[in-house]
């Protein structure tokens, strides 16, 4: 049984979808799954082995004051379903996904007293920041009044649910971080033992390496949810001082976000109108061809919990160029791309400038992070090592 996301949906790469692949990967290795969601918005059914429970029907509210309302009523009906699934079926293993997010510190987590191992996983870092705008994206919403007020209950409630998330962790068996830097961030609330370190997957199989054909421009792609935190600023300003030495460089950047206005406007000022392309929001499922167009992949951001863009960008024989912040140590090596410092104007532009220069360099780290992306990310791969934990627990619980 798998009490999942509020919010289960395979139209993204992130959160949402990755209780998708997990039940679907199960599902087609034969294992029965009960998953547990708010509301499910998907383009094609489970696998036949998969059972959905949804609190609602139909897609998520525009409105922001019944979307909130919704996600703390989920917390609470998680554990009346819950409840019910274990009454009703021979469960073997409760897996907890997403447990570290401000709607998924359910009662069935927190206040469980089952004899069924229960796991929880995949944990990243915790957000430092939690705009606002963040917010409206969470809830489905746009910003507006009620999503500033909720950005200041937020940051109220930080003390609260640092104490039941203490008291949810408690009782979980096995608890499972996505990189070896939240491991060791979450190493502070419980015995290391019962930890282990489980990549967030992605679908090799829909990302594939750019064609190497000649071409007078060199391109390079960001990905991005466009606010402030994600540093596309500095990219602009880095891609000024890039195409005096390099003038046919250009710079696509996909994703739409309450900055792409002012984005655009420095770009102009910049004098890069004509070399930077701001596509808006791309539908997930078509994302693909924009990574196997560009020759290099950027990540700017100021704070990166995870990273699912670069995992995307290395599955598509990218190189990568990515701020030294969060998660993305984990996810980089220098055989993978170059780390800058943070905020670092000329840092990155540097950074641009050595794989614009170097073409073999650019093949040979593109060619490693498809290795990577293909050994240590695919979805299959990390499922097993799920299958692994829950076999151990369970002989051990």
């Amino acid at each position: 049984m798998l009490p999942a996301h509020y919010y289960l949906s395979d139209k993204y790469g992130t959160e949402p979808s990755w209780g998708v692949e997990i039940v679907n990967r199960l599902g087609e290795k034969g294992h029965k799954v009960f998953a547990v969601a708010g509301v499910a918005e998907l383009s094609k059914p489970l696998h036949p082995n998969v059972q959905l429970h949804t609190l609602y029907a139909g897609p998520r509210s525009r409105n922001t004051l019944v979307e909130l309302w919704r996600k703390v009523r989920f917390s609470l009906a998680c554990w009346t379903i819950g409840r019910r699934i274990l009454s009703q079926h021979p469960i073997d293993v409760i897996h907890h996904i997403a447990p570290v997010s401000p709607n998924s510190f359910n009662l069935l987590a927190a206040f469980s007293r089952s004899d069924i191992p229960f796991i929880m996983g995949p944990a990243m870092l915790p957000s430092r920041t939690f705009s606002r705008y963040e917010l409206a994206a969470w809830l489905g919403t746009k910003a507006n009044f009620l999503s500033q007020v909720g950005e200041g209950l937020l940051a109220m409630s930080a003390t609260p649910c640092s104490w039941l998330f203490r008291r949810t962790i408690s009782n979980c068996d096995r608890f499972v971080c996505a990189t070896e830097g939240a491991l060791r961030y979450y190493e502070r609330y419980m015995d290391k033992g019962r930890m282990a370190a489980v990549p967030v997957g992605i679908d090799v199989g829909k990302f594939h390496p750019p064609s190497r054909r000649e071409r007078r421009t060199l391109i390079i792609l960001a990905v991005a949810y466009l606010t402030r935190r994600k540093g596309i600023d500095l990219l602009l300003k880095a891609l000024a001082q890039v195409r005096i030495t390099y003038p046919r460089v250009r710079l696509v950047v996909a994703g739409d976000g309450p900055e792409r206005d002012p984005l655009e406007g420095l770009a102009s000022q910049l004098g890069l109108q004509a070399v930077v392309r701001f596509l808006g929001h791309i539908e997930h499922r078509s994302i693909g061809g924009y990574y196997r167009k560009a020759d290099i992949f950027c990540s700017p951001t100021l704070y990166e919990p995870f990273g699912q863009t670069i995992l995307e960008a290395m599955a598509s024989g990218l190189p990568v160029v990515a701020s030294r912040v969060g998660a993305i140590p984990d996810l980089v090596t220098e055989d993978l791309g170059i780390l800058f410092t943070k905020g670092d104007v000329r840092e990155l532009a540097g950074a641009l400038e050595t794989l614009i220069g170097d073409e073999q360099k650019r093949v040979e780290m593109g060619k490693k992070a498809r290795q990577r992306a293909e050994s240590h990310y695919d979805w299959s791969q990390v499922v097993d090592r799920y299958l692994a934990i829950y076999q151990s627990t369970m002989r051990t619980a």
